[in-house]
């Protein structure tokens, strides 16, 4: 396929490499793997997500937080502080996701 704008597509070509070299990058990868590998580890981050997703929904509908509630989420946080691998992985999830969106910003509204 040749393409309109070659040097655009090169120098995006070069950005990803950028990308997939960094330590931001590797460390995300490294963590997501090592997750996908605990069962354990995997079921804490998933009942992360869902109790995160309902808060938000809760917050959104300017509903109240129940006390049942409250106590799921103290007991997911007593798990994820003894959960080293989920604390990684959701730092590096979270840097990860700063440099894309640093970068997205950029790419979105090169006219301004």
């Amino acid at each position: 396929m040749t393409s309109a704008y070659p040097e655009i597509i090169e120098q995006a070509e070069s950005l990803v490499d950028l990308i997939k070299e960094h330590e931001i990058t590797i460390s995300y990868q490294k963590s997501l793997a090592e997750i996908g590998q605990d069962k354990d580890s995997q079921e804490l981050l998933k009942k992360l997500v869902l109790l995160g997703k309902d808060i938000n929904d809760r917050i959104a509908a300017k509903e109240k937080v129940s006390p049942d509630q409250s106590k799921n989420f103290e007991l997911l946080k007593s798990q994820l502080d003894k959960n080293n691998l989920v604390k990684e992985h959701i730092k590096n999830q979270n840097q990860y996701t700063k440099m894309m969106q640093e970068i997205l910003n950029l790419i979105k509204d090169p006219i301004s």
